[in-house]
Order: structure tokens, then sequence, then C-alpha cells
């Protein structure tokens, strides 16, 4: 303080009995300085295992400041801890030891600790260090020494310790791999030099990694195989480990994503095993003349021997996907042999016959196929290595129609194995060859197939982006992402098949009808990472025996079919057909326009304006090929308001047709037709318009009497005719058009005769007095 000498403004303390090879201090966060209840923290090294935590408590000189032996190692029986690292944050003080990568923690000032669960790897010189933002985040650090020494922290206040970097190990071999998640990953690994097997976590699909757990650490043996459950999710994140623990078979199990394990005896060296959840598994294992399978149903507090499988011991056990609810397990020994329980493991059958084996080896993998519910379908590997003269190690079998295995696929390599098989939840087949890569010679990578369950199915090799040399090995997907190991390099290996799902047609739109066979342009949604499309047009369903022009192959997202006739129906789908082939999209269908390109019927009657009555008579041109019309009349021009629909199966069998519906009168209709057939239509014709008669005036009665007329015919015949008054009423609306009318009228002669002799009279006076009026103009006479 200041530049005083020591002592001369806080007391010394003394500790006795230790003698320090090394000390540490932590001062609390909120450190007092010289008042009178000050304090701080010393960590004392003895070299000896002598030291502790010690809490000093200031006291002005000359007396001596109080050392406090906290005693952290005292629930464990231990009198001292060799401190090498320590710090504090509020109430919770985090100490490393000297000897050991362990670490205690204190969450009340030191009044009590405990040993952390998981500390970090190393061996010595733990050194720790806590973030300011821990009272939120709960993070520290810490630095170790030694083999499997690295910069770790911990989460959760100093309980549990992952491994960041600078990690002191190195990755020899690629053990094994559990991937729940297209995000998280889990991978053993095995050090051969420290002999020691690290499990690596990823939440971030590979991009960083952390060490979760070492078998360096007290009470892990060796690593040999991790799971994770099924429903493996956010909120259920259990993991499993199968390895020993000193010489005895152990699983651990972890519930918290990794952060923590607990331990139970197997009762077997595990070979292989499936798991159905947090608590239902099932091992293979071997008794030295017979393999074995046992099964759990409460987390390996117990197991039962549910059968033996033959002599060999197991080499794969898989559980259907309905397991939950058919409960169907099969297992694969290593010499060529499969079994099958369908009672929950408490009987085993032979499965067809043996597979090939080779120099009696032959280990088999299985997988069910996706839909293994409706097809019963399981597939097989072996791993003998392929000859010249046997090339089949690829097999399925249908439960309940197969005899024996049958091979779906002899095209390997020579010297090719296959070690492993398995298909995603779309259906899609992988078997990794573990056979070194020759790009040129289709030599190791992926075996691919999209439609193992045909009765011929198709097969490909993926090995874009694999170096030559590369050897695979391992093979697990998720929503068709694969991953699998390189084991000429140690590294994890990565491949995303996003061709798999089918592809979505876009344009002609399903069902659509008359198509103008020289316009049709084929168009569909593009796929990430496709280079070319392959398409198909057909008549029929089935495909076969496509002309020209109804098939071809495009780098863009659209194709234009020629040779179309009219007045069909057209089926036609795509599919990726490079770099790897995809699925078929759904077939989609449109029909082509009747009688030719830009055909429809031409309107005859009514003609386009007519007037007409309230059941008019339409009549139409025909149209080659067409059985029936379909016939719309409406309200508007937009057909929105139909009130004559004669489509679908309403449709008229002739081009000519009276209506049998009362339309209303005086009013303005829109009408148009079509042709069409069994398969397809012609085009609309032009919409025309008419419209229907006005009502009829109505007629108002009078109560005049009537007039009486008597006429008398020459011929002696007296004809009464009764004339009844009428009021007319003015019309609103313009009269509809008058048909002629023929009347005929009877004149007596005397009066025709004398009316033509008075006539002839009348225009003979006229003409003389014109005569003679023109003679007194001339000679100026008066009249």
């Amino acid at each position: 303080l200041g530049n005083n000498n020591w002592g001369q403004d806080i007391g010394d303390a003394v500790i006795s009995g230790v003698v320090p090879a090394g000390a540490t201090v932590a001062f609390p966060d909120n450190y007092k300085g010289t008042a009178s209840d000050a304090f701080f923290y010393a960590g004392i090294d003895s070299g000896t295992s002598d030291g502790d935590v010690y809490k000093i408590t200031f006291v002005p000189p000359p007396g001596a400041s109080a050392a406090s032996d906290l005693n952290i190692g005292i629930n464990g029986g231990l009198a001292g801890v060799d401190i090498a690292g320590l710090s504090s944050n509020g109430n919770t003080i985090l100490s490393g030891c000297a000897g050991t990568a362990d670490v205690y923690l204190s969450n009340d000032g030191g009044a009590s600790w405990t040993k952390c669960t998981k500390p970090p790897t190393g061996q010595t010189g733990t050194c720790i260090i806590i973030a300011p933002d821990f009272a939120t985040q709960h993070k520290a650090y810490a630095v170790t020494k030694g083999a499997e020494s690295s910069f770790s922290y911990s989460g959760d206040g100093g309980v549990t310790w992952n491994q960041l970097s600078l990690i002191d190990t190195k990755i020899t071999t690629i053990v094994d791999l559990a991937i729940p998640s297209i995000s998280d990953i889990f991978m053993l690994t095995f050090n051969s030099e420290g002999l020691k097997h690290s499990l690596w976590r990823t939440q971030d699909s590979g991009t960083t990694w952390e060490r979760i757990l070492c078998s360096g650490l007290p009470g892990i043996g060796n690593l040999g195989l991790v799971k994770t459950i099924p429903q493996y999710s956010a909120s259920s994140r259990t993991i499993l480990l199968a390895g020993q623990k000193s010489g005895s078979p152990t699983i651990w199990k972890s519930t918290d994503n990794g952060q923590s394990f607990t331990s139970s005896v197997a009762p077997c060296d595990i070979n292989a095993w499936a798991v159905a959840d947090a608590n239902t598994w099932f091992l293979g294992g071997y008794d030295g003349s017979k393999g074995l399978v046992y099964y759990t149903s409460n987390g390996g507090t117990s197991y039962t021997i549910t059968a033996d499988v033959g002599n060999p011991s197991l080499n794969s056990i898989v559980l259907s996907p309905n397991y939950a609810q058919d409960k169907t397990v099969a297992a694969g020994n290593n010499t060529g042999q499969v079994y099958l329980s369908e009672d929950n493991g408490a009987h085993f059958r032979v499965l067809g016959q043996q597979l090939p084996l080779s120099a009696g080896s032959g280990r088999i993998n299985l997988a069910f196929d996706s839909r293994f519910s409706e097809n019963r379908n399981i597939y097989a590997t072996t791993d003998a290595r392929v000859t010249a003269a046997s090339k089949e190690r690829l097999f399925r079998f249908t439960i309940g129609q197969s005899i024996g295995w049958q091979s779906i696929y002899g095209g390997l390599p020579e010297n090719a194995t296959l070690e492993q098989v398995l298909v995603a939840n779309d259906g899609t087949l992988y078997a990794v060859n573990t056979q070194a890569v020759t790009a040129a010679d289709k030599k190791g990578g992926i075996i691919r197939s999209l439609n193992p369950g045909n009765s011929a199915p198709t097969f490909e090799v993926a090995l874009r982006g694999l170096e030559d040399t590369v050897i695979l090995a391992h093979l697990l997907s998720v929503n068709n992402r694969l991953w699998s190991v390189d084991n000429k390099n140690t590294r994890l290996m990565t491949f995303n098949d996003s061709l798999t799902p089918a592809i979505t047609l876009f344009s002609p739109y399903d069902k659509t009808e008359g198509l103008d066979t020289s316009g049709i342009t084929l168009q569909w949604i593009g796929v990430n990472g496709a280079t070319e499309y392959e398409w198909q047009i057909s008549d029929d369903t089935g495909y076969s025996g496509l002309p020209g022009g109804f098939t071809g192959n495009t780098e863009s997202t659209s194709a234009r079919p020629t040779g179309l006739l009219p007045g069909m129906k057209y089926h036609w789908h795509v599919r990726v057909s490079k770099p790897f082939l995809g699925r078929w999209s759904e077939s989609s269908s449109f029909t082509t326009v009747l009688g030719g390109n830009n055909t429809a019927p031409q309107i005859s009657l009514p003609a386009p304006g007519a007037q007409t009555s309230l059941n008019p008579v339409f009549q139409w041109g025909m149209i080659a090929g067409a059985t029936r019309y379909d016939l719309l009349v409406a309200e508007d021009a937009e057909f929105e308001h139909i009130v004559i629909d004669r489509t679908g199966e309403n449709a008229l069998e002739t081009n000519a047709w009276q209506s049998d519906i009362n339309l209303e009168n005086d009013t303005v209709y829109y009408w148009k037709v079509r042709g069409r057939s069994a398969n397809s239509s012609s085009a609309w014709s032009a919409v025309s318009t008419f419209i229907t008669d006005a009502a009829p005036a109505p007629i108002v009665e009078s109560t005049a009497p009537p007039i009486v007329h008597e006429t008398v015919t020459t011929e002696t015949v007296v004809q009464t005719i009764v004339v009844q008054p009428t009021l007319l009423i003015p019309e609103t609306t313009a009269p509809p058009a008058q048909q002629p009318v023929n009347v005929n009228i009877n004149i007596p002669e005397w009066v025709m005769y004398g009316g033509l002799g008075l006539l002839g009279t009348i225009l003979i006076t006229l003409l003389v007095l014109m005569i003679n009026m023109i003679i007194m103009i001339r000679n100026n006479r008066p009249w």
C-alpha cells in the first residue's frame, strides 16, 4: 500500500506447518482495502498435498491478520489440497488443484466445498479465472499442464468442463459417429500415441467443436461406440457410450447433451447395439461359444437374455422404423447370416440363406426400408471382398414373399468391400465401399439408389468431391445429408444429397385443357446442385416407346416438345439427370386443342345482337373430333353470373339446342360454346350476345256498352259486328318485331261501282274548271 514496507499497514498472517512451493491470491470483487473487515483468499501449493485455500482477514499492525483454513477437500477425506489457481466472484470461489486437473468450488464464500463432477483434462497446474459476467452466464475458464491438457471452459459455474482449444491430443482414428440432427454431431476418436479416446461435440454442423469427454478422466476407460436416442431433440438430449471401465463392460449415459455422464455395468462386451429410447436398448454379445442378444427396458439396471443367434458373434443389430408398434428386430453376424425377431427379441429365426463369405468372413450390416410397414423390405450387405467370379454383395429380402436373399446390385469392382448400408427417410439407399477411391474406375465412394425396392433398381456411384486414394468408412445420414469418415486422412466428410427430392412441375398446370400444339412449353422449378434435367411426355402413364420430340435432356428448367397431335391427352414428368439422378416428379397432364390449332366453333344462332324468344334456339358449327359441346349463357361478359350451364356431364350431344330454361324478358345475354371429347376440348368460341323479347303490353277492359252495326250484303247475308271499346296503354319499351298478316275484306258491288262513277265525275269537273281558268287568264277576263 503506497510506499510502505510489508506489514506496516496490514498485519502479517502466519500459516503454521506449511512450506509453500507456490501460492496464488484472489481478491473478492468487493475488496475493501484496509478496512477492518477486509479479506482476500490465498491458495497454497506445498508440493506435498499439504496446501489449501485460506481466507485472510486483515488486522492492523502490530497485530497478526487471521488465516482461516477453508479445508476444501474435507468432503473427500483430504486434509490438504495443493492449489495452483484461485478465482472468486461474489460468494463463489473456484480453486484449481496443483497436482491434478480437479477443480473445487464453493458458492457460500468458502463455508462448504464440492469437487467438480467432470474436471478439465490434463494432469497438473490447474489455473482458474472467473468471467466478469459470471453472475448471469456462469462461465469460467481453466488451463492445465501435461498429456491431454487444454484450455477448458465451464458454463455451469465450474461443475463440468469442456475443452475448447490448445488440446494436447491427436486424432489418430475416428472410431464412431452419432448424428441426431443436421446441427448436432458426436464424434468418438482415438489417440494411438496417448492411448486415449475423446468424445467431441459440434452444435453448428461442424463449424466449431469442443471435447466433452476423454478417457483420461477418472472413471472413464476405453470407449468404443456412441449413440443418441431416436427421439433426440432440444428437450431430450440423451447420449449413450459403450466401452470398458477397469476391464469391465460399461455403458455411460448422459441426459444433458454430454455435459455429465453416469455409468452402469453392461452384461457383455458390446459388439453391436440398437437403441429404441433413453431406457430401452439391445446389446449384441458373445459368450465364447454363441452370439447373444441382451435387452433392457429400464436404462441398464437389469438385462434379459432374449435369445441366442447362432455360433458367431454379432456385427449389427437394427430396429424397424415402426419398432414401437411391430417390435421387429434384425441382427447380422460375422459369417454371412441374418436373424429376425418379430416379438421384441424373444425369439430369432434365420432369415434367408447365408450371404457370401471371403476367407470365412462376411460381416453383415442391415437396414430396414423406410416404408418397411408397407413393403416389408430389409437390405443387407456383406463385407466379403468382391472377386471376378462373385460380385453380389448387396441384397434385399421381402418378409412374407422372399424365399431367399435377392442380389440387387452386381456392379461392384473387384476388391470392393461394402462396410455399411443405410436407408434415408425418403427411401434412398446408401452403402459405403471401403475400397480406395479411383474416380476413373468408379472405385470406392458411396453406392446410391433412389428405388431400391423396385424389381430392377438403379444404382450410381457417388465420387464427386472425393480425392483419389481416399478410403471411406462409417456412414450416417440426416435428411439426405451424408456423413462418412476418410480413414486415409482421418477426416470427417459430408455430402449434401440435394437431388433426391422430386422436382416440382410448374406449367402447364395439371389437367389443363385445349392447349395449342405448337406453343406448349414445359416448365419446372430448378433444384440446387442440378446441372441437367431429363423430361418425358407420353400419351400414357407408362412413358414407354417415346418418339423423338417426346423426351430430352436440358440444362435449363424448360423444354418444348414437338410432334404433339390435336385432341390428345398427354402426361409429362421431369427428373434431375446430372450430376446424379433425381426422382421423377409426379406426373402432370394436359390436353391439346380439338380439331387442330386455334379451332373454335362458329356461332350461327342466335345471330349476334338478335332478338329472341325466352327459349331461344342455339346453333353453331361442328368441331372435328368433338363428341359433346359445352354451352354457357350468362348475364355478363365475364361469365360470373351464369344462367345456363351445359358443361361436363350436362354437355350437349349435338351442335343445336333449344333452351329448356325461361330467360328474362328484354335482357341482354352473353353466350359461348366449345367442342369436347373424352380427352380434350376445343377453344371457346367468340362471345356473342342476344336480347330477349320485351314483355307484351297489358290490356285494360272498358265498361262502356257495346256498339252494334248492321251491314247487309248483296248476297242478303246480314252480319252483326260487335265492337268492344278498349283503352290502349302506351308502351314504354320498343314493340316486338311484327309478322305480316293477310286480311280478306268483302265489299258490295253497287258500292264499288258507284264509288268509281263518282270519282270519274269529280275528275272531269276539275279538268273543265282548270281549262276555263287558263283561258280567262290569257284573255284578262275576270272569273
